[in-house]
C-alpha cells in the first residue's frame, strides 16, 4: 500500500514507521535484484507492507525503486 501523507512526513522527519528499516538519506548497498552491486541513497518511500519499497538514488544519479529485502546499510 502507498504511504499516507502522514507516513511520508514521518519518514522524511526520520521518525520510525512499523516495518520500515531505512530512513531518508540513509546510504545503502543494493544486495539483490537487477541493481545488485550498486550503492545509493534513500530518497523516498514508495510502498509499505511486508517488504517496503524505496526510491533509491544511485551513485550515477539514476533513481530506481528497490525493495527493502534487497538493501543493506552501507558501511561507513
Amino acid at each position: 500500500m502507498k504511504p499516507s501523507s502522514y507516513q511520508h512526513n514521518e519518514f522524511f522527519a526520520h521518525r520510525p514507521l512499523p516495518g520500515v528499516t531505512f530512513k531518508h538519506n540513509d546510504a545503502v548497498d543494493i544486495v539483490g535484484g537487477d541493481y545488485a552491486g550498486n550503492s545509493g541513497s534513500i530518497v523516498g518511500l514508495d510502498e509499505l507492507g511486508e517488504d517496503p519499497c524505496y526510491l533509491v538514488e544511485l551513485g550515477s544519479g539514476q533513481d530506481v525503486f528497490i525493495s527493502q529485502s534487497c538493501l543493506c546499510l552501507a558501511e561507513a
